[in-house]
């Protein structure tokens, strides 16, 4: 036993507490000291972590709120750090669903004091404004934000006088594209100089979605227009900028035109090193080779050397060198002597060196750069702000970034505030002077490399917003990235198996770099919300993920749907600083079902509700909504009937509010509880709701069944239009089949979301719809999800007759953006299949009656026998009946979504359970293929199950 730890046999360390780790490779030094200290309960912790090669320097969190986000932070730099020794401290604060809700820094580096806040739209719960106090001054940063139906931005008023009224508008504004939600144009406007417009860059792709063109129409002088060429694996093989602008032209130096004209091409081999790159930017054209080492050989994605040759003089090459880790030791710069790199153990630069001039860098404990030091002073990281040294004259300057809805829109420095916009890689390339509005314009080649004049910039940040050193790299990350070579010097520490492209490991963006981007220095980003026919690494997504286009080129080509390629870790957020916070509890990520929701919803506490979901209080979001489950592990029924307490005092009574409304109204299984739960307008102790807007269980009602946003929609005056093109107020043709009633009525609610789509079968043609919607089965006279339809069942269509449906067409599968409606009183309209208007119902969809036995609730001859059959059982307590959720459901076998559910559910004075289904029988008496089944699906789960006919 340890005599230092009594009572632990087993002489562990202290609970709590980590004891220095040693470093792998360098015996006898220590890497890092982790201290863990336990504060007041079980989660919040105080934790630090220090490099020990010179003293001790980093970060503590100071204190957590009670969702254990961190409130205040320490950055402690000891007297060794000369110039910046000093304790920074950082204080944040957060709304109930986890949003920041300030931030705040501290008076140094020449910046005073400063505390920013976020302020969000009631509505929607998304970040609509950004003021602060500076000092002793109120003003504001983002003074208004306008976003698209899908929750993107359009438009950010970058603005100071939202309290004093005084100051000039600037404007970044931003088109999209509603299919595929890629980004089409970038503006910045300005309101009090001629040309108001400083820059305007709108983007073109192509089929597989490569950008092809750049067209800047607002430069100055004449347009810049960039035309990009790919190879067959997606791979840039030519940028230029023709004069006129025409991309289908041929490329040539005597048609070059713009601001920054350039032409520069690029060959590859097959795993994706650079082989070649040719510049004819001018008469005179410069050619370099890059040689690897032989395939099968050490280290064969290693750059070993360059030859470059000018017009006809005579070539020139430089060497590489890199150590067996494959991290580049040795690095020609042009007019400097060569460079001499050494690393750490954990991948990441620690020195370079040119002749006599040292630059050296400080990681933190997550590998971010703390410090860099140079022959001319220090800078330290911090969030959000840097900190420069200058040794000569011994000031400190600061740098303090301001990040908005994800992205930088300003910084500051001691010479005052600049307001800045970036294109769609990241790259801020233009600054302004929010006082004399005064625009800077910087540009930039495919892979990083300077573009015509380089002026002057405000900060240090410039390729994908890494930050550009001395040293000719640009820091991005987890790694350096030399844009000379368009490749990184050390190796990617994560490898993607699916992507050959990415398996030299030192290739960025694998070799895409105006489609993709890499501004982590990890992985490249690439198509990931969308399923795809026929995706390949190397090709990407024919005709673009989940766009028409795609679904048609896999249907052709006998292609199979696959889900879309995420890899992207999970956060809980972002700190008001703007960096992200991993989180490895959360249940789902934001997606682009949560953005269309906040846009579609009318009520703030489905908003939040929404967002909450993503915390630790309502994790499992499921397919739409999802239930609570943590962290007390309470039914939603139970909660509601008694237990509503017990998550009051876990998780706070305004939590509980927020996450009850939309979730338990939504979630499947609990729709009654809820609705009769937010009906009373009570919570604990009797405290009202009173949230302004629709209930969930109405204003949802749509989200579940829909269709394809190019289906259309027959109107009442006999024309159609679109779904994607249908607004409140448009007035549809609908119709009450069981008692005639019909006419136009007005469209309450236009609905987007993604979902689960398949193809149905109609009169030979393809209906685009969810499985789950109901259709009006005219043969049986009830309403029946998509699923349910039989081939040879028969449809109600607009004029009177029926058409045959053939049921849904295996292999159709794929996940994109689907619309309903919500329309006025008779809640039904009809959908074209070809040119045949078919009836369909917006009820009971995501609201109440959804998903509730195997039809919609409704007064049809199915429900109707139901609850005749239910009359007739006397041989035990029905628990759920006439399309009531049971106890028992399983998983509806076959891939589609859903679950098995007995129509009737039996309780035996013994305990034991049996089922009960109505259905439809054949012309032999045995029940249709489609009730067999079910039946069959229930008993295989273990349910005694009976059947009984009902025509």
């Amino acid at each position: 036993m340890n005599p230092e730890r009594p009572g632990d046999p087993l002489d562990r360390p202290d609970r709590g507490r980590r004891i220095p780790a040693g470093l792998d490779r360098q015996p006898g030094r220590t890497l890092t000291q982790i201290i863990v200290v336990l504060l007041r309960c079980r989660h919040r912790r105080c934790s630090s972590r220090f490099r020990c090669l010179h003293s001790t320097r980093g970060a503590t969190i100071t204190g957590y709120d009670n969702n254990y986000k961190p409130t205040g932070t320490d950055v402690v730099i000891p007297a060794s750090e000369t110039g910046l020794n000093d304790t920074y401290h950082f204080d944040s604060t957060y709304k109930a669903d986890g949003s920041p809700a300030s931030a705040s820094y501290p008076a140094k580096g020449g910046l005073e004091a400063e505390t920013v806040s976020y302020v969000y739209d009631e509505t929607v719960a998304l970040p609509n404004r950004m003021t602060t106090i500076f000092g002793t001054s109120e003003f504001s940063y983002v003074a208004d934000t306008d976003y698209n139906a899908l929750g993107q931005i359009d438009k950010l008023d970058l603005y100071t006088g939202l309290y004093s009224k005084t100051g000039k508008h600037t404007f970044a504004s931003y088109t999209h594209e509603l299919e595929t939600r890629r980004l089409t144009g970038i503006r910045t406007d300005r309101e009090a100089i001629s040309p108001y417009t400083v820059t305007d860059m709108q983007y073109t792709y192509d089929n597989a979605g490569n950008i092809t063109r750049i067209k800047d129409a607002a430069a100055p002088g004449s347009p810049d227009y960039q035309c990009f060429g790919y190879d067959g694996l997606r791979r840039l093989g030519q940028a230029w900028t023709p004069a006129s602008g025409d991309c289908t032209a041929a490329a040539s130096t005597s048609t070059l035109g713009g601001p920054a004209k350039y032409w520069l091409s690029w060959k590859y081999d097959n795993v994706g090193n650079r082989t070649e790159e040719l510049d004819r930017s001018t008469t005179t054209p410069r050619t370099t080779t890059y040689r690897y080492p032989a395939p099968g050989t050490p280290q064969p994605h290693a750059l070993a050397d360059t030859t470059t040759t000018v017009g006809t003089a005579p070539a020139s090459t430089i060497a590489y060198g890199h150590d067996p880790a494959g991290n580049m030791t040795t690095r020609p710069k042009a007019g400097s002597p060569t460079q001499t790199l050494t690393w750490d153990s954990e991948g990441h630069v620690e020195t370079i060196t040119e002749g006599a001039a040292t630059t050296s860098y400080l990681y933190d404990a997550d590998g971010n750069r703390l410090i860099s030091s140079d022959p001319a002073g220090k800078t330290l990281y911090l969030p959000g702000q840097e900190i420069r040294f200058t040794a000569s004259t011994g000031a400190r300057t600061g740098t303090r970034y301001y990040t908005f809805a994800g992205q930088t829109v300003a910084s500051r420095n001691n010479s005052g505030l600049t307001w800045l916009t970036a294109d769609r890689q990241g790259t801020a390339q233009t600054s302004l002077d929010p006082v004399s509005q005064q625009a800077t314009i910087r540009r930039q080649t495919p892979f990083g490399g300077t573009r015509g004049a380089v002026p002057a910039w405000p900060n240090t940040k410039g390729f994908v917003g890494g930050t550009t050193d001395t040293t000719g790299l640009t820091h991005l990350g987890a790694r350096e990235y030399d844009p000379q070579l368009g490749r990184f010097i050390s190796v990617d520490p994560i490898l993607d198996p699916a992507d050959p492209q990415q398996w030299t490991g030192y290739s960025y963006a694998n070799n895409s770099p105006v489609t993709l981007s890499d501004p982590t220095g990890l992985i490249p980003s690439d198509c990931r919300e969308f399923d795809c026919y026929g995706y390949s690494p190397g090709k990407g997504c024919p005709g673009g993920c989940g766009t028409p286009e795609n679904i048609e080129w896999g249907r052709n080509n006998g292609k199979t749907s696959t889900k879309p390629n995420s890899k992207r870790k999970r956060y809980s957020g972002r700190t008001p600083d703007g960096r992200r916070v991993p989180d490895k509890s959360r249940g789902e990520r934001w997606t682009l079902q949560d953005y269309a929701e906040f846009r579609y919803n009318t009520s703030y506490a489905d908003a939040l509700a929404n967002h909450l979901v993503q915390q630790d209080l309502c994790t499992d979001f499921g397919e739409m909504c999802g239930g609570l489950e943590e962290p007390t592990g309470i039914s939603v029924s139970r909660m509601l009937e008694g237990g509503v307490a017990l998550l009051t005092i876990a998780a706070g009574p305004e939590i509980l509010a927020a996450c009850a409304v939309a979730p338990m109204a939504c979630a499947y299984g609990v729709a009654d509880d809820a609705a009769a739960f937010y009906g009373s307008g009570s919570l604990v102790g009797g405290v009202g709701m009173g949230f302004a807007g629709k209930t969930s269980t109405a204003g949802r009602a749509g989200e579940a069944c829909s269709f394809s946003g190019d289906t259309q929609v027959l109107l009442a005056d006999g024309t159609s239009k679109k779904f994607e093109d249908l607004e409140n107020g448009d007035l549809v043709l609908a119709k009450d089949p069981e008692n005639g009633n019909e006419g136009g009525r007005l469209v309450e609610q236009v609905w987007v979301h993604i979902d689960d789509l398949y193809e149905l079968s109609v009169d030979g043609k393809r209906l685009v719809t969810t499985e789950d919607h109901p259709y009006w089965n005219a043969e049986d006279r009830v309403w029946e999800p998509a699923d349910e339809l039989d081939d040879g069942d028969r449809l109600q269509a607009s004029d009177g007759h029926r058409v045959r449906v053939g049921g849904l067409i295996r292999g159709s599968h794929r996940t994109a953006l689907a619309y309903n409606l919500t329309v006025q009183d008779l809640h039904t309209y009809y959908v074209l299949a070809g040119k045949t208007p078919v009836l369909v119902h917006n009820f009971g969809c995501g609201g109440v009656g959804a998903k509730r036995g195997p039809k919609p609730s409704g007064t049809g001859p199915h429900n109707l026998k139901i609850e005749a059959v239910g009359r007739s059982v006397t041989d035990g307590e029905i628990i759920a009946g006439g399309g009531v959720l049971p106890e028992r459901a399983i998983a509806t076998p076959g891939g589609f979504k859903g679950s098995r559910r007995p129509d009737i559910l039996v309780r035996r004075p013994d305990g034991s359970l049996y089922g009960i289904n109505v259905g439809k029988q054949a012309a032999s008496g045995a029940p249709i293929k489609r009730e067999a089944q079910a039946v069959s699906d229930l008993e295989g789960a273990g349910i005694e199950m009976h059947f009984v006919p009902y025509n």
